[in-house]
């Protein structure tokens, strides 16, 4: 397996030399620059273990001979420290034919034994092959910490895959709730509500109770609706529509018409002009229609104006109101899920109502922007372009 490592890629390694007379220091770097590393010198033991406990050497060449702590005193405090356990030693002497030396030296743990004066080729050679062994391992230990985070990578997308999953599940469980086990007693307490407020012998008082349960079962079906598309919108891949042949006029009259009838103390304009059909889900639309015009009974004040235009190449809805303009701080959110003073403000919704309209015209291919003035008021736009094949029926 090491032979497809080519060493010419890796980094150059680091060499120490420590020797206590300079003129050995200069010889041993003249000798090693050669091998193309960085060689690194040290003048006492003390020295080597300071430039070891600061960075890591490929092989380490140590003069047996040195006052204060010779080499068998610095190799043994150099194994204690976290980057000199492992680091091949070399020896060098002047004593020659002292085997009890080079037997001692072998037992401290060095890997080789060499007497001055040396052979420089030899000496390239042997801290060469070793050089070589570091490079190779660390490129192996390189490669090695590469795959595990490679295995890590795959095991964290694996457990978001699961994660996933599992949100999956909950939105699935989530929209049950929504959908099922909250909506059917709901219907229950609004049939009911209905029930008691038909009923010809009730008192005043129960009739005032049951329109209070009716209203609040209304608001409660409303948040319920309002969750479902917000939880569809987020995790659902956008709110579904079901487009059909559909009349923008015929909606928003109806719509304006309904809430005339909940808040008969504003003033409601209506204005259409144009070809206002188009292939929209009418009940989708509705709700878009509904949500701006109540935001604007809720946050507005004067009367609310609401244009539909038919134009060869787009439909254009828009909802004006005046009163306090919304503050320039909210604008870039207030498409957004319960973002903005307006969303807290209000006491009829879950403040969704905007971020649902915005999903809702982006299901048709459409736009929505706001823009909102003291002098003008505020003014709700959604512009929907017409197909090729309408804008040519309507050119």
């Amino acid at each position: 397996m090491l032979k497809d490592l080519d060493e010419q890629t890796y980094p150059p390694a680091s060499i120490l030399v420590v020797d206590d007379n300079p003129a050995n220091l200069v010889a041993l770097v003249a000798v090693l620059e050669r091998l193309g590393h960085r060689v690194v010198q040290a003048s006492s033991g003390n020295a080597a273990c300071n430039r070891v406990g600061e960075e890591e050497f490929a092989v380490i060449l140590l003069d047996v001979q040195m006052p204060i702590m010779d080499g068998f005193q610095t190799l043994q405090r150099l194994q204690q420290l976290p980057n000199g356990r492992h680091v091949p030693v070399i020896f060098m002497t002047a004593l020659h034919q002292d085997m009890v030396a080079a037997q001692r030296g072998y037992a401290a743990g060095a890997i080789d034994y060499i007497i001055k004066p040396f052979e420089p080729d030899l000496l390239r050679a042997k801290v060469n092959s070793l050089v070589s062994l570091y490079r190779r391992g660390a490129e192996l230990k390189r490669r090695a910490e590469i795959i595990a985070l490679k295995e890590i990578e795959a095991a964290r997308a694996h457990a978001e895959a699961v994660r996933a999953e599992e949100a999956g599940r909950l939105k699935d469980r989530f929209m049950g709730i929504l959908g099922h086990d909250l909506r059917n007693p709901l219907t229950a307490i609004t049939n009911s509500a209905h029930l008691l407020m038909r009923a010809p012998d009730l008192p005043e008082r129960h009739q005032n109770s049951a329109a209070r349960v009716l209203r609040a079962s209304q608001r409660m079906a409303q948040m319920i609706r309002d969750l479902l598309d917000f939880t569809r919108g987020q995790l659902g891949g956008g709110i579904p529509v079901e487009p059909a042949e559909a009349d923008l006029a015929e909606i928003c009259s109806r719509v304006v018409d309904e809430t005339k009838a909940g808040h008969p103390e504003r003033e409601f304009v209506l204005r259409t002009e144009g070809d206002l059909t188009g292939h929209w889900d009418t009940a989708r639309l509705e709700q878009v229609v509904s949500n701006l015009v109540v935001n604007a009974v809720h946050h507005g004040q004067d009367r609310i104006l609401i244009e539909a235009r038919g134009e060869p190449t787009r439909v254009v809805l828009r909802v004006r109101n005046g009163g306090p303009p919304i503050a320039p701080e909210e604008l870039p959110t207030i498409f957004e899920a319960f973002k903005g003073q307006r969303a807290r403000r209000a006491t009829e919704g879950l403040g969704l109502g905007l971020y649902i309209v915005k999903e809702i015209v982006r299901a048709h291919g459409g736009s929505v922007e706001v823009t909102s003035t003291a002098e003008e008021g505020t003014t709700f736009t959604c512009v929907w372009q017409r197909p090729a094949r309408v804008q040519a029926a309507v050119g």
